[in-house]
């Protein structure tokens, strides 16, 4: 793809952490993301994340959650939903 032909995107997240003990913590976020492109409504991805963070040892921590989000497709008319783990 060349650079001229990117279609720019404003993208706005809100989330929240919640502490549950030392070390552990619930993690959500909603996203939205906006472009503008002729022949479109503007909207291209809303996104919803859910999950569990703790830590494994002092060094590494792991995020264990579920992602749900709709897209909208090329022709500008039809959105596809994905959900699934991450």
């Amino acid at each position: 793809m060349v650079w001229s032909e990117a279609t720019p995107r404003l993208r706005v997240r809100l989330g929240q952490n919640f502490n549950v003990r030392e070390g552990q913590k619930i993690t959500t976020y909603a996203e939205i993301m906006v472009k503008h492109k002729p022949h479109t409504n503007g909207f291209d991805i809303f996104r919803v994340f859910g999950g569990y963070n703790f830590n494994v040892n002092p060094r590494i921590t792991m995020t264990v959650g579920m992602i749900c989000q709709w897209q909208l497709r090329p022709n500008g008319v039809d959105v596809d939903v994905y959900f699934g783990h991450r």
